[in-house]
């Protein structure tokens, strides 16, 4: 029980972002790779086999199969439909956009004939793959017999010393004394009351997000012999996240207080660039088998949050509707997010087929928030407490059908990060994909299909005033890969 109730507590900051926190660490640590559309296709277990832009991004000994030098860019169109139920009430949203998943290009070095030498080629390269998309619209709406206003209240009397009651002029700026100014709570004998009595309330809260993760990397790497490719890169990852959220309450059948409804609106922009190391191998013990291994380094983000809140309230008597605006802030902290381990294995056919396996695992409570100024032990206790290793498994193939065609088939599971015994849903991902290339000596083309869906919980507000919101996400992409070799 005491890592349910960590849990729940933590829940309360993805939709009352008090300060950064454990959510914060988890969105950037557990990624969902795109990519080309080859690596799509194959569910991404690339790692032992490579020649693929993206493939690179997981192991950088893929690259040592480039026998030429090459270039490719990829197109994404996306569509998430986010699906909710709250209270009894579900509500759905769909949300699209295009972009750019993986842009890379492939330097291939041939040795000097005339040197006698096991090196048969070196490569060099950089690769942009998308390895987050944040892009979503999330509605939930329902009725409820307990209103947000009651957190802020329940802050306000026992967040002092010893649990004690908070003066209003000592109120977090950026949230209960926003509320505070809007007139939704007020003191009664040096203590908070909320300025309803209904139980009947109709809660709705509306969400839009954008933004992205892409792992920016530079990769070196070596064939010796055919029998053995290594790789190593530097990447310098970026984040972009934005996210508008408004959530209303409008009070029925209250008959002792005249509020009629208030919005509590937050926005958030955080912008982020990291740094990490990668380094891999691929061993061919025979022509027709492939293992690899790589391990990436933790990835060591500078993050730049800017937020503000804003409450407006709605009376039955207008002069005492409030539009009360929190001062807008830029804060600076750092995230370390996971070290990653993958180990692959591929089976060749005859020239016209690869069956590929993949796992990875990655220990998602070793995330980590730090900042010059701030201390983030609670937030760090939580990630330990509620957070845990888990494992990504990929299995994928292909098959050349004629000389220019292959048609490619793949899935993937990300396991949960959350620890089971601090949330009721599986939190697990799965992703299923299909694909088809075309290719020639010096041009491809390529086309996938993904779908990626996901089921989570969250908390309009504290946990002891409300109930979960159960969240099903569903992505799907349409992938196109235009290579070019020279």
């Amino acid at each position: 029980m005491k890592s349910l109730k960590v849990f729940l507590l933590g829940m309360l900051c993805v939709n009352l972002s008090y300060a950064q926190n454990e959510t914060d660490a988890l969105r950037y640590s557990n990624l969902n790779y795109f990519g080309t559309a080859r690596f799509m296709g194959v569910g991404g277990a690339m790692s032992a086999y490579g020649k693929d832009m993206s493939s690179i991004t997981l192991n950088p000994a893929g690259q040592a199969g480039f026998n030429w030098s090459e270039f490719s860019f990829t197109g994404n169109v996306t569509g998430t439909g986010i699906n909710t139920s709250y209270n009894g009430t579900n509500s759905s949203d769909m949300k699209g956009n295009f972009n750019f998943s993986n842009i890379g290009v492939v330097f291939a070095i041939k040795q000097n004939p005339d040197k006698i030498t096991n090196w048969r080629k070196m490569q060099f390269g950089y690769s942009r793959t998308r390895t987050n998309d944040f892009v979503g619209r999330t509605v939930i709406k329902g009725n409820h017999d307990n209103s947000m206003l009651h957190s802020f209240v329940n802050r306000g009397n026992t967040g002092g010393e010893n649990g004690g009651f908070i003066s209003p002029n000592n109120l977090s700026a950026d949230y209960e004394r926003i509320v505070f100014d809007a007139l939704l709570i007020d003191t009664v004998n040096n203590k908070y009351e909320a300025y309803t009595s209904s139980t009947n309330i109709d809660q709705e809260k509306i969400t839009n997000t954008t933004g992205y993760q892409f792992a920016n990397d530079i990769t070196f790497s070596a064939n010796y012999n055919n029998k053995l490719y290594v790789g190593g890169s530097i990447g310098f990852p970026s984040s972009r996240y934005n996210s508008v959220s408004n959530y209303t309450e409008r009070f029925k059948d209250d008959t002792t207080k005249d509020l009629e409804k208030f919005t509590f609106q937050e926005n958030i922009n955080t912008t982020g660039s990291g740094l990490n190391a990668k380094i891999g191998l691929i061993y061919m013990p025979v022509k027709f088998i492939r293992v690899g291994l790589a391990v990436h380094s933790a990835t060591y983000y500078s993050m730049t949050d800017k937020f503000q809140n804003i409450v407006t309230s709605e009376f039955t008597d207008d002069q005492w509707n409030r539009r009360i605006e929190s001062e807008k802030k830029i804060i600076n902290y750092s995230i370390k997010t996971p070290a990653r381990y993958l180990a692959s294995f591929a089976y060749l056919y005859k020239k016209r087929g690869v069956f590929s396996l993949e796992y990875e695992y990655v220990d998602y409570k070793s995330a980590k928030l730090s900042a010059d100024e701030e201390n983030f032990d609670l937030e760090n206790n939580k990630i330990k407490e509620i957070y845990k290793g888990a494992s990504v498994i990929k299995v994928g193939a292909e098959f050349r059908v004629t000389n220019n065609w292959t048609v490619r088939a793949g899935a993937a599971h990300y396991g949960s990060p959350i620890k089971s015994d601090a949330t009721t849903v599986a939190n697990t991902r799965k992703n299923f994909s299909g694909g088809l290339g075309y290719k020639t000596k010096k041009f491809s083309l390529d086309f996938a299909y993904v779908r990626s869906m996901t089921s989570s919980s969250t908390y309009l507000y504290d946990p002891a005033y409300t109930n979960p919101t159960t969240v099903d996400k569903n992505i799907n992409n349409f992938v196109v890969t235009a290579g070019f070799r020279f």
